[in-house]
Parts: C-alpha cells; structure tokens; sequence
C-alpha cells in the first residue's frame, strides 16, 4: 500500500513539472540552475560628443555682385560753398563687386547730395574677419552731373557685417569724419529656398 502511494506522487510530480521542462527544452521557459548567481546589465557607455568647429569668415565671403542703398548727411566744407561748412542729407543706391579675395573690382554709385544728383564707378579693396565684420576702403569717381559732385570724389572708409554665413547680406556705415552714412548690400541672385521636411510614414 505504502509502495502504490509513493508510485501515486512520483506521477503527479512528473505530471506537475514536465512541461516545464519541456517548454525549457523548447527554449519558451528558462530554468535558472540552484545557486547560480543573476547577472546584472552593464552600464551603457556614455557617448562622446564631437565639439563643433565654430565657422570662420574670411575674404571669400564677399564674392560676387551686391546691390547697394545707403542715406546719410555729407559734411559740405567751406571751400565748396563759401559758406562756413555745413550738413548736407545723401540718399542713393548702386552696385559693386567683390572678388572673394579682397578687391572691389567695380562698380557704380548714383546718389542726390544736398540736391544735386551725381553719379560715377567705384572700385576699392576690403578685408574680413573671422567674426564677419570687417573694413572697406572705396574709390568714388565722380562722372557728374551735379555742381558739387566732383567734390564727393576721393576715397572712403567703411566698416560692415556681413549677415549670414552666406555672406548674402552686408550692413556698413561710413567712418569718415565728412560721411555719417549708413547702408546695406545684398548679394543679386542669391536665393535659398527652404524645402519643407515630408510627413512622417504611418507606422
């Protein structure tokens, strides 16, 4: 009788556990060996980031053909007028360019002094620093046909920025004891279009 009960357990335990290890065997169910210590996940490794290389400006920023629009007042000596020298407002526009290495290799300027609207070419040089701002030095050449044109001749500085990495766009103004002028340049031609990212996929 103690045989027939002892037989009666041992079935039901291999009935108990016998999927289980069956499923184990299948690789569904992982039977973890006695004494065999649980593993802990590593660390994920942090990862390095890279330092982004700030962007230098240079002479080759300014490359290319720019429009021009500047106002401002000129200071009208005594020997034009034979007056004592006084402030004349100047409004004009014009075109110049830059050759990417530091020259203004033309240009033109046509602009209304005091009244008199006067015209003429311009050529120059320039130089840019690494943070985008930089000189001017400019050659105005007066082709008439105002009376106090040919005055406005000579050589001018200016001091600009250039906005944008593009260089597309310049914001100058004059650093000459005679000219409080300021103006802008923008680069002909120079479009960017900005094309929309596409809808992301439906998952």
């Amino acid at each position: 009788m103690r045989n027939k009960i002892l037989s009666i357990a041992m079935l039901a335990l291999l009935l108990a556990i016998g999927p289980a290890v069956w499923a184990h065997d299948r690789g569904h169910l992982p039977i973890p060996t006695p004494g065999t210590p649980i593993a802990t996940p590593s660390p994920t490794p942090a990862i390095p980031t890279a330092t982004p290389t700030p962007f230098a400006f240079s002479d080759a920023s300014l490359n290319g053909t720019y429009s021009t629009r500047f106002s401002g007042f000129w200071l009208i000596p005594s020997t034009t007028t034979g007056n004592p020298p006084s402030l004349s407002p100047i409004a004009g526009f014009g075109n110049l360019t830059a050759d990417g290495t530091g020259n203004i290799t033309g240009g033109t300027e046509t602009f209304n002094a005091g009244g008199s609207v006067c015209t003429g070419t311009i050529t120059g040089t320039y130089s840019v620093n690494p943070d985008g701002t930089g000189a001017l030095t400019l050659t105005f050449t007066s082709t008439g046909p105002g009376s106090n044109c040919s005055s406005l001749s000579g050589t001018n500085d200016d001091d600009f920025a250039i906005r944008g990495m593009g260089g597309y766009g310049v914001d100058f103004f004059s650093t000459d004891a005679d000219l409080v002028i300021s103006g802008t340049a923008s680069q002909r031609g120079a479009y960017r279009i900005i094309v929309p990212p596409p809808p992301p996929t439906p998952r």
